[in-house]
């Protein structure tokens, strides 16, 4: 996760930010990508949240195991954020499951952009 990025949004700058990413993706981690939604619901902040997962990931588990799983998980996180860029945050939300949350992009043509 870009320090910098997380640094120019408000909600960020007063969090103690040691304990807010997920060990294995370096994504933000569920609960602070949740408090980060919730601030924005309480702020009445426009946003758009975006929920993807890795399909079939049982399958990769299973088939080449979990160290394989992890890496995959990893490289996973790792092309969100890079495409996402400076439009949102990542955060994992649980698994294989990782919400993207886009500030202020309300717009499905913006969003799917």
């Amino acid at each position: 996760m870009n320090m910098d990025k997380l640094q120019s949004v408000d909600f960020f700058q007063n969090q103690d930010l040691q304990y807010a990413f997920d060990a294995l993706t370096k994504v933000l981690n569920r609960e602070m990508i949740t408090n980060y939604m919730n601030f924005l619901i309480k702020e009445k902040r426009p946003f758009s949240v975006c929920l993807c997962d890795v399909d079939h990931f049982k399958n990769v588990n299973d088939f080449y195991g979990h160290m394989m799983g992890d890496e995959v998980l990893q490289i996973f996180a790792h092309q969100i954020e890079k495409t996402v860029g400076k439009k949102g945050i990542v955060g994992r939300y649980g698994g294989d499951e990782f919400m993207i949350i886009l500030d202020s992009l309300t717009e499905y043509n913006d969003i799917w952009e």
